[in-house]
């Protein structure tokens, strides 16, 4: 490894073919080529075998560098990624010397550094469905909120009873790393991947920016990994050659891995800042999911559901959590379950439609209750800012108010104040309406 300290001692890089053509034909017959031969282009009859999908092992690593020649061994993990076109290497150094019977791999370029995060999330090459020109206008059955509304919303739930930043036009700050798993439940069409994908947004900038250090010891820190486990891949987070400030490794059911066990123990070789899962089709694939958030990981997926007790009645049932301990250890393995529900509305002056979610999260408040009362704490509260009054789970009134709160300016901007609190009594009236019922 390079002396050089504007090169981080952990990082994710992404190799074409070429470079593991290039590294196995440099000396033919060693162990780490072999093993790496067969990620190129792997005959029909290696497909089903778990060598020829990726590489886990020691690794000699050399990173080129004006004036520096070191090299270091490294514990990589090399796998498929983008479709099988190239290919996700997470090297973490060790302390110990090259060994001069392997060759050493060459990354002609390295890492790229990392830019400050935005304070609000812009991504590349990535187009969100509910951009803002798609909420306007009001009156024609445009979207009262957009997924980047409802996922800042509930950020600021995930940042709980930590403390807010001085600057009250700044977002709650959250204490990372958070670790456990955030489950996006609601019926076909609420908008759960979208919603899921810009919680993803939010959180990672949220932790990154807020990280008080200088640019250059910023340098040195592990950038965040995001590692994304889509069937099939619908859309790109960040494009992968974008400079960014994350690292990101798409993988694709079928292409880049077999399996969701075989995925997730990639992942805990691969240093991820987040997992996230496209959806939960099958029942048996929970408790792999939840072995794994309860591991100290944040792991983000999407679900069908009907309701907010319906989705922790799935988690119930499949953990097998019957007993008070059970629960315990379920509880502590989930950070959050959201529901999403939506709905079409039309008034004397208006024609709209709306998305709002309902949250449980965990705190030592709602763990207890869930603990010992089961799926009968999950009750909405529609409780102020204050820590006494949050209870964990927060009912669709209480972001129906911070939703229609949050677009205010844009009504007051329009001159349509009458038309605000016209559509305020509708969707507050439909909230309520959900809660008592426990939609």
């Amino acid at each position: 490894m390079p002396s050089d300290t504007s090169v981080p001692r952990d990082f994710t890089v992404r190799l074409t073919k070429q470079d593991l053509v290039d590294y196995c034909g440099k000396k033919e017959g060693t162990p780490v080529a072999d093993a790496l031969s067969k990620l190129i282009d792997s005959p029909d009859k290696d497909k089903y075998d778990p060598r020829s999908w990726r590489y886990s092992g020691l690794l000699p690593v050399q990173v080129e560098v004006a004036c520096s020649s070191n090299s270091a061994i490294y514990r990589a993990l090399i796998c498929r990624s983008e479709g099988n076109k190239p290919y996700s290497a997470t090297f973490r150094k060790l302390d110990i010397k090259v060994a001069e019977s392997e060759p050493i791999l060459k990354l002609k370029e390295p890492p790229a550094p990392p830019i400050p995060m935005p304070g609000t999330p812009e991504p590349t090459g990535y187009s969100h469905y509910d951009d803002e020109s798609k909420l306007l206008p009001w009156t024609l059955g445009g979207r009262l909120f957009g997924a980047q509304h409802i996922a800042k919303a509930l950020c600021d739930q995930l940042a709980g009873s930590t403390k807010r930043s001085q600057d009250d036009n700044k977002p709650l700050q959250i204490e990372p790393p958070l670790n456990g798993l955030i489950v996006v439940t609601g019926r076909t069409g609420t908008g759960k991947s979208q919603v899921a994908e810009r919680i993803i947004d939010e959180y990672l900038h949220r932790c990154w920016s807020q990280i008080k250090v200088t640019e250059t010891e910023k340098e040195q820190m592990r950038r965040p990994h995001l590692i994304a486990l889509e069937d099939p891949t619908e859309n790109l987070f960040i494009s992968p050659n974008a400079a960014t400030g994350f690292d990101y490794t798409p993988r694709t059911l079928g292409q880049d891995y077999r399996s969701l066990n075989e995925a997730l123990e990639d992942a805990l070789r691969q240093t991820p800042a987040l997992l996230y899962i496209g959806e939960v089709r099958n029942p048996s694939q929970w408790r792999p999911i939840l072995r794994f958030a309860g591991s100290g990981h944040l792991c983000v997926t999407t679900a069908h559901a009907g309701s907010l007790v319906e989705a922790m009645r799935t988690l119930i049932d499949e953990y097998s959590a019957c007993t008070s301990d059970q629960r315990s250890s379920l509880a502590h393995k989930i950070l959050a379950v959201i529901h999403l529900k939506g709905k079409s509305e039309e008034t004397k002056n208006a024609k709209f439609s709306y998305i709002l979610p309902s949250i449980w999260c965990r705190y030592e408040r709602s763990i207890t209750s869930f603990v010992s009362d089961g799926l009968a704490s999950i009750l909405p509260h529609r409780g102020g800012a204050s820590p006494d009054a949050w209870r964990g789970c927060r009912g669709r009134r209480f972001f129906a108010d911070h939703l229609l709160e949050s677009r205010h300016e844009d009504f007051n901007k329009d001159a349509k104040k009458e038309l605000y609190t016209e559509i305020c009594d509708a969707v507050c009236l439909q909230a309520t309406s959900w809660d008592l019922k426990g939609e």
